[in-house]
């Protein structure tokens, strides 16, 4: 917890001059994206994922370009960068993280005004700092969406076989038939065994499930893509 907090401490000198503009970029540079998710503000924003296996989940997205984006696990937050770059122009993105969670993870409230500042055009981006296994978390998700059902899925948060059920369970209802359903870290990972998705990952994957995978062959991360 202690060192979560002096990265975050780190985080605000290093965006203590923050400017939307810095990340204005063409969207359909995929690169172009990726560097400033991976690299802007040294590093402020660095998803915890292998960038080739994001590269390919931008592609995704951005070919069936979704209007409605849930993402259990907001982190420091450049996949959800990466999410509103290459949504629909008109989208609404909603980004669930529990504060204070397994190794001090969670945003602190004064990074959400930049994390909403990702939107894009006519996008909106709601940030719920909650458990996302809460019953309130999901009515406060289903409040926000109204009418409207999800087009992309993407369950990155509690890692533990238990986590990533419920977070399965709670929110694929939300989902529009043949909506996406993406998981991170289906790997097994052999230095960390409280990363327990990939046993989950086993018991939903069907026929039509696919698999991102580095082609370094990395012993962790993976992306699994499920469709509704």
């Amino acid at each position: 917890m202690l060192y979560a907090q002096a990265q975050w401490m780190k985080q605000r000198v290093l965006l203590r001059d923050y400017d939307p503009a810095s990340w204005l970029c063409n969207r359909d540079d995929i690169d172009a994206v990726l560097d400033f998710a991976f690299n802007g503000y040294d590093d402020a924003f660095a998803p915890i994922q292998s960038r080739h296996e994001l590269r390919e989940l931008a592609e995704l997205v951005r070919s069936h370009a979704p209007k409605v984006i849930v993402e259990l696990g907001t982190a420091k937050g450049g996949t959800l960068f990466v999410l509103a770059q290459m949504a629909s122009p008109d989208a609404i993105l909603i980004s669930i993280d529990l504060p204070g969670g397994i190794g001090g993870s969670g945003y602190p409230m004064w990074k959400t005004a930049i994390l909403r500042s990702f939107a894009t055009r006519n996008q909106s981006i709601h940030l719920l700092r909650a458990d996302s296994h809460k019953p309130d978390t999901v009515r406060q998700c289903r409040e926000i969406l109204g009418d409207r059902l999800v087009d992309f899925l993407f369950i990155d948060a509690d890692h533990s076989y238990a986590g990533v059920r419920r977070d399965y369970e709670l929110y694929t209802p939300l989902i529009r038939p043949g909506g996406i359903v993406c998981m991170h870290d289906i790997v097994p990972n052999p230095f960390n065994d409280a990363i327990e998705v990939d046993r989950f990952w086993s018991e939903v994957a069907d026929g039509k499930a696919s698999m991102i995978r580095d082609p370094a062959g990395l012993p962790r991360f993976g992306i699994g893509v499920l469709y509704r």
